[in-house]
């Protein structure tokens, strides 16, 4: 399947013949749609001279066949760049709202010249609302406000660890946020008895420089009749604007709750 930038590139020259500034290529953005969302575009110059360029941007939509534009190009703003340098910049767009993952292409234009395309993904909102139909309360205990926030807003019902909910429904799924080393919480004996009598336990893991530079970032075990899923705790940042975070929180929550397995990719070996 041909990417959108190949796509783009069939219908318009990626790069003007005397371009001095090029847009580095990377890997696809992340946005959720309907909104004013920041990208990082990576420009540097090929030339030895100083410089400072003026930059239009204009917002495509692809598809599997066709690149369509979005929008009509817009000023932006003049960069200024020294010899030979490389540089960062914040670029606020405007991307639709959308009903399913749909790639969008950013066109970066100096006058006629085309300094290059940023690929974006964009995303809905309500990645996690699914997860709570039927769900009942939540417990957590000691987790970020983030994390919290984001529950919160694609409708779990949160019952703080040690309260019993309003409705007395019985919980289904229990996050535990850890301040301590693993053998050193008096909660981790709590979490496993709770998996073993069939609740779906998230075990948040404090960072531990020296153990996660080898350590799966999130991984289940079955413990008696629930799931047990240990995730690192930076595996849950970025989660108010990244979509494929949500993604990732998603994919635990449906772990925990054996609505999902991880199962090894088929080998053709």
């Amino acid at each position: 399947m041909r990417t959108p930038a190949l796509l783009l590139g069939m219908v318009l020259p990626l790069t003007g013949a005397g371009a001095e500034v090029d847009l580095l290529p990377g890997s696809p953005v992340a946005v959720f749609g309907g909104g004013l969302r920041a990208v990082e575009l990576v420009l540097r110059n090929r030339a030895q001279s100083t410089l400072q360029l003026f930059f239009d941007v204009q917002l495509f939509q692809a598809s599997s066949s066709t690149v369509a534009p979005w929008s009509n190009p817009r000023p932006w703003r003049a960069v200024p760049f020294g010899p030979g340098q490389t540089v960062l910049e914040r670029l606020e767009m405007d991307f639709p709202k959308v009903r399913e993952e749909s790639p969008f292409l950013v066109r970066l234009l100096h006058g006629r010249e085309i300094v290059g395309v940023l690929e974006v993904r964009v995303y809905p909102s309500g990645i996690l609302t699914s997860l709570t139909n039927g769900l009942g309360p939540v417990t957590v205990n000691s987790v970020t406000s983030e994390l919290r926030q984001v529950l919160a807003e694609a409708g779990f019902r949160l019952v703080d660890r040690g309260q019993l909910s309003e409705s007395g429904a019985r919980t289904r799924l229990a996050i535990y946020g850890s301040g301590f080393a693993r053998d050193a919480d008096p909660l981790w004996a709590e979490a496993l008895s709770q998996a073993r009598t069939g609740l779906g336990v998230i075990w948040i893991e404090s960072a531990d420089a020296e153990k996660s530079r080898t350590a799966p970032s999130y991984y289940p075990v079955r413990v008696g009749q629930g799931v047990f899923v240990t995730v690192l705790e930076q595996t849950l940042t970025r989660l108010l604007t990244d979509p494929l975070a949500q993604l990732r929180l998603a994919r635990i929550v449906r772990l925990a709750l054996g609505q999902e397995t991880l199962n090894p990719p088929e080998s053709d070996l």
